[in-house]
């Protein structure tokens, strides 16, 4: 935010040849934040990206900080029975994925039952999905302020699991 409004028509994200200023970063962190928000998403939920690097990680990412959620990365070399481990494990409610990826993320929530919701970045067919870019064209001015303590949980990161099932490492916002 503090970027947003000191350079806010500079480069903050450059993806395959498209610049994100941190204008338009900050406007589609917190319309992200807002459609998690509209949904019942909140403080210390757990959120697992199911993506390749891309402009959208990012935002998933803030804007799930911004209303104190917790994103979960996943390796997408991972199985389903692999992933629904870390569903559990983590208590992820909400899967982020984009169109390559969406057999996969639904092979989880299906086989877990857990998921709430299941939002995708790019085309989809499936009704079930929700549209990324439908939720970012939604009202975001609704969105709460919500202090987030710098000792709570900002993200957390699996380990591979070499040793046993993976272990999650909780990074702080500190």
């Amino acid at each position: 935010r503090r970027h947003a409004f000191m350079t806010p028509d500079g480069p903050a994200l450059k993806f395959l040849g498209q610049v994100t200023t941190w204008r338009e970063l900050d406007e589609r962190t917190r319309a992200f934040a807002a459609a998690l928000n509209r949904r019942g998403v909140g403080f210390g939920d757990r959120i697992l990206l199911v993506m390749l690097n891309r402009t959208e990680y990012v935002e998933a990412t803030l804007g799930a900080n911004l209303i104190g959620a917790i994103p979960v990365p996943v390796n997408v070399r991972m199985s389903p029975a692999e992933i629904a481990f870390l569903v559990s494990d983590s208590g992820a409610k909400v899967i982020v994925t984009e169109s390559l990826l969406a057999p996969l993320a639904d092979a989880v929530s299906a086989s877990t039952g857990a998921i709430d919701s299941l939002i995708v970045v790019g085309d989809t067919d499936n009704e079930a999905h929700l549209k990324y870019e439908e939720l970012m064209a939604e009202d975001a001015s609704e969105l709460p302020e919500i202090d987030i303590p710098e000792e709570t949980v900002a993200l957390i990161m699996y380990t591979s699991g070499t040793t046993g099932k993976p272990k999650g490492a909780m990074l702080t916002h500190q």
